[in-house]
């Protein structure tokens, strides 16, 4: 067969082809293999990939960028229950989307939520941006059996902000934030919590051929013990009761009565409550027996007494708030025909209720001298 010098021309460009793109493929291959090992050969121990030594939680003293996987060619993510439509490819192009700084020029995920006193934040930058609706199910699959608080950011460039993600998201972003809560009412979180996430952390990185951002990691475990420490030795809750004199019990009607005429509206927890103007609860009155008060049963309910609580921590001012409930469970004794007393029904004289005062002013004053004040975001979300 005569080959004319057309199909030799196309034969040969072909081929050129190729070549170009073997070529291509063999430099990306080699730029990553660089990078990795100028990376990997450092003496700082890889924190992510790390599950079996002896000092998993060990880092250096200065934040650590590592490259979780050499990044193979582009290629198409899938994700169960999500359309192919919605799916981002990472080669694929994306006008829409801005092109990103660089990632020392970007601001960290809000202070206003989180706080690195409490959170572990963790940035993750992907080779090309990802949509929200992809990344939300992919990071659910990696943590699933995480109990704590986790939140997800997404760094919207034409904004200049960080969007707070959820199942709804629609964005598309190319940087993503992550701050997993140390310490809560639970207690702080555990080493195997901490390696859990990381791992999480390893495959959405994996999956998303993403640069992770990894604080210092040293002194997490103890700072975390010392918080949870602290937040023992002043969460206090203080609870006053009312009760019968006589051992008659209060008519559940009049006792709603005397409760909304001082300000408290009964909620879906079977307590009483008095909130701020922000909807935040300042003190509940709640059934001292624990049989929770329903509004279709408070004409048929007799109550041996209620209980008026305080949880210290939660509230702003927290020796306002208790003078206010102190007035309240008086004015109760005196239109029930009740008592104030404490826990073992002793009476509550002036002396006991300036030293209960006293120390809810001592609590309080040692959170804000640790610069978690009462009542504050931070606060709130440590002591839930």
């Amino acid at each position: 067969m005569v080959i004319n010098e057309l199909q030799a021309g196309l034969i040969a460009a072909g081929v050129a082809v190729v070549v170009g793109i073997f070529a291509v493929n063999k430099w990306q291959e080699g730029r990553h293999k660089r990078m990795a090992e100028k990376i990997f050969k450092s003496e700082h121990p890889d924190v992510l990939l790390d599950e079996t030594g002896d000092e998993p939680l060990q880092s250096a003293e200065k934040p650590v960028r590592t490259i979780l996987r050499p990044a193979p060619p582009p290629a198409a993510v899938s994700v169960p229950g999500v359309p192919a439509a919605e799916q981002a490819t990472p080669g694929e192009s994306n006008q829409d989307a801005p092109q990103c700084s660089p990632a020392g020029d970007l601001q960290s995920p809000p202070l206003a939520l989180l706080d690195e006193r409490v959170d572990w934040i963790i940035h993750l930058d992907c080779s090309e941006p990802v949509a929200g609706s992809l990344f939300w199910p992919a990071q659910q699959d990696a943590l699933p059996r995480l109990a704590r608080v986790v939140l997800w950011f997404g760094l919207n460039e034409k904004k200049g902000d960080w969007d707070v993600l959820s199942g709804h998201s629609t964005g598309r972003y190319r940087r993503y934030g992550v701050a997993l809560q140390l310490v809560d009412r639970r207690g702080p979180v555990s080493e195997s919590e901490l390696q859990g996430f990381l791992r999480g952390l390893t495959q959405l990185a994996d999956r998303f051929q993403a640069l992770v951002e990894v604080p210092p990691m040293r002194d997490m475990l103890p700072r975390a013990l010392e918080l949870d420490q602290f937040c023992a030795a002043v969460d206090v809750q203080i609870g006053i009761n009312v009760v019968s004199k006589d051992g008659g019990g209060f008519p559940g009607t009049k006792l709603r009565g005397m409760a909304e005429a001082a300000g408290l509206s009964l909620l879906g927890d079977g307590a009483f409550h008095v909130r701020d103007d922000l909807e935040r609860t300042l003190f509940t009155l709640s059934n001292r027996d624990g049989q929770p008060f329903a509004a279709e049963n408070m004409k048929a309910l007799t109550s041996a007494g209620v209980t008026l609580s305080l949880d210290v921590p939660r509230v702003a001012d927290g020796v306002g708030v208790f003078n206010r409930m102190f007035l309240v469970a008086s004015q109760l004794a005196s239109s029930l025909g009740g008592t104030v007393v404490d826990d073992n029904g002793a009476p509550l004289d002036e002396r006991s209720v300036a030293l209960i005062r006293g120390k809810v002013g001592e609590f309080q004053q040692a959170m804000t001298q640790r610069g978690i004040v009462p009542g504050s975001p931070i606060a709130l979300r440590l002591f839930s």
